[in-house]
């Protein structure tokens, strides 16, 4: 992984004070590693365009959500990134919990090292070039994980299931270690995901995903049926 080594790199003016320069330093590092997070990240063409600039809310309560992640956009370099706070989203499909993500993405990605993935994603990764400990220290590194769809995985009662919710395990464990900021969106309850993260009798990943993020349920009627219904009907209304 490419590092900023030199401080002179780093564009640093002489006449700060020693622990201005020490925060400067670290934010430097930061943002200088931010484009190799961006690119490990799991994205595609729509991820890129969604921001909070374009959120267009149904209800009072998204509206709510909405501000309340941005503020925490605003205050992540403050008050979350050295401690390991993060966001548990719930709900039922297309009731906006990605979009939401991507919009925290979106606005962190260029100043901090945000890795974007599913654990699907991260799995299938791991199994292909067999070099779990390089993606542990990828994760070790970040600043902010975020973790989309969790709990469309299947484990199956054999020793392949059994080695995915040790990888499974070693990912938590290693963001909670090293306090690393995390974002969850799922469409599990929180019973079904209690019972998703359980590890051979143990709901300690669990536990320790509630200490670390606050949980905001969607709990409204899916969007998708009506985001492009008006370009639908003019496509496919026949002429007369």
């Amino acid at each position: 992984m490419q590092e900023v080594k030199k401080l002179e790199d780093l564009n640093i003016p002489v006449s700060q004070s020693t622990s201005h320069i020490a925060e400067t330093v670290v934010s430097s590092i930061h943002e200088a590693e931010a484009p190799l997070y961006i690119e490990f990240s799991n994205k595609n063409k729509k991820d890129l365009k969604e921001t909070f600039r374009n959120v267009d809310f149904k209800n009072p309560k998204e509206g709510r959500y909405a501000k309340i992640f941005n503020n925490y956009v605003k205050k992540f370099e403050e008050k979350a990134r050295d401690k390991g706070i993060g966001i548990l989203m719930t709900g039922n499909p297309g009731t906006g919990k990605t979009f939401f993500a991507n919009c925290i993405w979106n606005e962190l990605k260029h100043k901090n090292r945000v890795y974007k993935t599913s654990f699907g994603k991260y799995v299938r990764e791991i199994q292909d070039k067999f070099e779990e400990d390089k993606y542990l220290e990828r994760v070790k590194r970040a600043d902010l994980i975020i973790l989309d769809d969790l709990g469309n995985e299947y484990f199956k009662d054999d020793e392949r299931g059994s080695w995915k919710k040790e990888v499974l395990f070693n990912l938590f464990n290693t963001i909670y270690e090293n306090e690393i900021s995390l974002i969850i969106t799922t469409n599990l309850n929180e019973e079904e995901l209690k019972k998703f993260l359980e590890i051979k009798g143990s709901y300690k990943v669990y536990d320790r995903i509630l200490e670390k993020c606050t949980a905001f349920n969607f709990d409204w009627e899916s969007r998708r049926a009506k985001l492009y219904e008006t370009e639908m009907k003019e496509l496919f209304r026949l002429p007369g």
